[in-house]
Formats: C-alpha cells, sequence, structure tokens
C-alpha cells in the first residue's frame, strides 16, 4: 500500500485486493460467489478461483461442455448433450450405449430347406442350397423345367439336381451321345433318326447280342455230327474220316499217317487202327485200270 501524508493524518491508497485505513483486510472476491453452474469460489489477492463441477468449464463454470461434440454415438444414432454426459438414440438394428452393436436378426427358423441366415443391418439374407430359391429358400427349384433332356429322354426332378432316363440307342447326364448298343465288337452306324449294328461274322440280332448257330440248321450229310463255332462249323463222321465246313467251301480231310507211303489215292482211316489205313475199294471203289 502507498502512505499518503494529509494535514495531520494519512491515507492508505491499499493495493488491489485489500481495503481498510491501514489496507490490512483481505476483500473476499468470492463474496457474492461469481462462480456459476455449482462451481466453488476460491478467493485470492484481489481475484478468485473457480473450481467447476464435471461437465462444465471456463472461468466462472459459465460452459456447459458438450459431450456430443465427439461424436461418439456410432452406425447413424442420434446424441443428447446432458450434464457430463450423453445419450444415444439408436437406429433399428442397433443397440448398446454408443450403438455399437447390430442387432442380431437371424433366427433358427430365419431359413428354410437347410438354408444359410446372413445377418444385415435390421433386416436378413438367406443364401440357398443347390436346388431352392427364394427369400427364405421356400421354394424347389424345378431343374426339368428347362427341358434337359433330350432325344426323348424322361427328366426327373432331385434337389439341385436332375435325372434323365435315356431311350435305348442314347446314354450321358442329357442323353446327347449315341449308346454304345452293338455288342460283340458290332459297328454302330448312325442314321441320324435312328441307328443300327453292322455285326462281326458269327453274331446276329438288332445288337449283335446272339451268336450264329451255324449247325441249324444242320448242313451235314449222310448222318455227319455237326459242331458249331465261332463264323463256320465241322462235320464229323467220327473214326471214318470227315469234312470241314469253315462257313464257305468244304475241305477232304487228310487221313494219311505221316509214316506212310504217299498216298496214290484218297485213303480212309480204317476203324480204330492206329497204323492201318484201307482204299476206298474196300467199300467197293475200284482203282482204275
Amino acid at each position: 500500500a502507498t502512505c499518503q501524508n494529509t494535514n495531520g493524518s494519512y491515507r492508505c491508497a491499499c493495493r488491489t485486493g485489500f481495503s481498510g485505513r491501514n489496507c490490512d483486510t483481505d476483500i473476499d472476491d468470492c463474496k457474492p460467489n461469481p462462480c456459476h453452474n455449482g462451481g466453488s469460489c476460491s478467493d485470492g489477492i484481489g481475484t478468485f478461483f473457480c473450481e467447476c463441477l464435471a461437465g462444465f468449464r471456463g472461468p466462472k463454470c459459465e460452459e456447459d461442455i458438450n459431450e456430443c461434440a465427439s461424436n461418439p454415438c456410432k452406425n447413424g444414432a442420434n446424441c443428447t448433450d446432458c450434464v457430463n454426459s450423453y445419450t444415444c438414440t439408436c437406429p433399428s438394428g442397433f443397440s448398446g450405449i454408443h450403438c455399437e452393436n447390430n442387432t442380431p436378426d437371424c433366427t433358427e427358423s430365419s431359413c428354410f430347406n437347410g438354408g444359410t441366415c446372413v445377418d444385415g443391418i435390421n433386416t436378413f439374407t438367406c443364401v440357398c442350397l443347390p436346388g431352392f430359391t427364394g427369400s427364405y429358400c421356400e421354394h424347389n427349384i424345378n431343374e426339368c423345367d428347362s427341358k434337359p433332356c433330350l432325344n426323348g429322354g424322361t427328366c426327373q426332378d432331385s434337389y439341385g439336381t436332375y435325372k434323365c432316363t435315356c431311350p435305348q440307342g442314347y446314354t450321358g447326364l442329357n442323353c446327347i451321345d449315341v449308346a454304345h448298343l452293338c455288342r460283340n465288337s458290332g459297328l454302330c452306324v448312325d442314321t441320324g433318326n435312328t441307328h443300327f449294328c453292322r455285326c462281326q461274322a458269327g453274331y446276329t440280332g438288332s445288337y449283335c447280342e446272339e451268336q450264329v448257330d451255324e449247325c441249324s440248321p444242320n448242313p451235314c450229310q449222310n448222318g455227319a455230327t455237326c459242331t458249331d463255332y465261332l463264323g463256320g462249323y465241322s462235320c464229323e463222321v467220327g473214326a471214318w474220316g470227315g469234312w470241314e465246313f469253315p462257313g464257305e467251301k468244304p475241305q477232304l480231310l487228310p487221313f494219311c499217317h505221316p509214316r506212310c507211303c504217299p498216298c496214290m489215292m484218297p485213303l480212309y482211316q480204317v476203324g480204330d487202327w492206329n497204323a492201318g489205313y484201307a482204299p476206298r475199294a474196300m467199300w467197293g471203289w475200284k482203282e482204275p485200270l
């Protein structure tokens, strides 16, 4: 303080914050309380300090802090500022203090026929198994509607697939391929609208499925026994010799034993003799003169 001399006395010029004749009284700057919103005032020398409640700020706690300024609410939620707090109003499909949680929309019965439920925002999507369609996989797709079976094949619908029952002569998934119907190495000849089998020698039938019996009717004469084989036959006359018919010309079987002298005339084996051959004269054949 500064002392000023006066007539017979003095006067003190006090510093800011003090009063009294001798400046010995500290002025209480907190009276009246300058702090707003419940702030606590602390007196200083010529000044004061406000201690603000949570949610307020400023020299006199006059400003309400906006807790929504930091955008704490997620997913498009609305933020409402309160005293030292905020409230998030969540849009449909979200929950949580900050609306951070996507509300589950899928249940066990959301999708039908084994479909997989994929959760969305306030909705869900069904991923269907093959053979089903619809928002909830509720419809069975008829794979036969596209008529996949060709050449007169019959279509049978199944879950996610189909099966063609092909007519005779065709095969494959859609009855497109010509079936290998010809048996026993027969050649299948496609004629456009139909086909036929060109059989190997010794086979017959529409699909070469039957072996030709060259012994029916019996071609062997004079009581000979016919033996059938593939593509031909043979006639057997037992121990007296025989002829062989391979399907074309008959052949006289030579019965001369290798140790015999060269035959000068046709000889036939007689009975069961192992080393004996007789000329045809024994059966009424006469040698030429």
